[in-house]
């Protein structure tokens, strides 16, 4: 019934009541076996949910977490390798995000728009992931958008535009 600890104190009290049983002994490592079984499908399931939640960093954690109790694990296995690629994109578009302000720089654009392609590619991507792309690719397009600006001067005011290059004096 899924009830460990109230299994595992009635055991102790049969070990007390006969220490030496054989069955007892077997009892509580059959015990410890059903409790490991119970907690991997757990795992298993709470992976399989989090998958289908797009929330690949706390799938990758909870397939990491089985693989911990037993590395032999075929649904770990195969889990970590389905969403290891997605955690990692996941995290590149959010920092895409996050930083946005660095888009200015052309290495990290070209980088960006790299990220954004990839995750195109994806063929059938989820609410979460398209929300990502959406987003990502209008942080993209503002970044490309030049600015006509008009910066009027006392003629003798130092003028840098960072990351850019100094004006000099204007």
């Amino acid at each position: 019934q899924a009830n460990f600890e109230g299994a595992a104190v009635a055991f102790r009290e049969a070990k007390q009541l006969r220490p030496t049983s054989a069955e007892v002994q077997a009892a509580e490592i059959e015990l410890s076996e059903a409790k490991t079984d119970a907690t991997l499908r757990a795992l298993a399931q709470t992976g399989e949910e989090k998958e289908r939640a797009e929330d690949w960093q706390g799938a990758l954690e909870v397939y990491e977490e089985a693989l911990t109790t037993d590395p032999t694990l075929v649904f770990a296995q195969q889990g970590l390798d389905r969403v290891k690629p997605r955690a990692g994109l996941a995290t590149a578009l959010q920092t895409i995000l996050d930083e946005h302000e660095r888009l200015v720089d052309p290495r990290v654009l070209a980088e960006a728009e790299a990220t954004l392609q990839q995750a195109q590619a994806i063929s059938a991507p989820g609410p979460v992931l398209s929300g990502q792309m959406q987003a990502v690719a209008a942080a993209l397009d503002y970044a490309r958008t030049p600015v006509k600006m008009s910066i009027p001067s006392d003629g003798q005011t130092d003028v840098p535009l960072l990351r850019v290059r100094r004006l000099g004096a204007f």
